[in-house]
């Protein structure tokens, strides 16, 4: 099992300018975003603000989880567009697996959240899978570098 921990990158400009019923737009996009990036098989779920988690199950190996983890990123990294308002937003993937990183759900998530924040640490828009040398991800590095050049002044 694959439990990533997702956070999305720039959604606290989106409340503090176009507003909170607009910032529900967004989530509601990107929750339906994450729903049609994964399988039946899948659970997707908010765990609040700008937070959620997908619990990847029947998972063949553990190289599928940095997969997931690009899908969803490239599904998160497309424009959100609400109104005549256009949103780009990311995010910071944790992951953790069972029974590698801990045997309960709690655990697993603390796993994940701390591979997360570290993502987040390290310049947001990647992916971390839980204790593996604590370096960013290619996709990680190439995404800051991305986000530095499109950046305004």
């Amino acid at each position: 099992m694959n439990r990533p921990c997702i956070d999305l990158d720039n959604f606290k400009p989106v409340n503090d300018k176009a507003g909170h019923a607009v910032g529900d737009k967004v989530l509601k996009c990107v929750a339906q975003r994450l729903k049609e990036a994964v399988r039946s098989t899948d659970i997707c779920a908010r765990l609040g603000g700008d937070e959620f988690t997908v619990i990847a199950t029947q998972l063949e190996h553990q190289e599928q989880a940095p997969e997931i983890a690009r899908k969803l990123l490239a599904r998160l990294a497309a424009p959100i567009e609400v109104g005549d308002q256009q949103f780009v937003l990311g995010a910071s993937i944790g992951i953790s697996l069972y029974p590698s990183h801990g045997s309960d759900l709690s655990l697993l998530l603390e796993q994940a959240d701390a591979a997360m924040y570290h993502v987040k640490s390290s310049g947001k828009s990647g992916f971390q899978l839980h204790g593996a040398s604590w370096k960013p991800s290619a996709e990680c590095q190439t995404q800051v570098a991305v986000n530095a050049a499109a950046s305004p002044g």
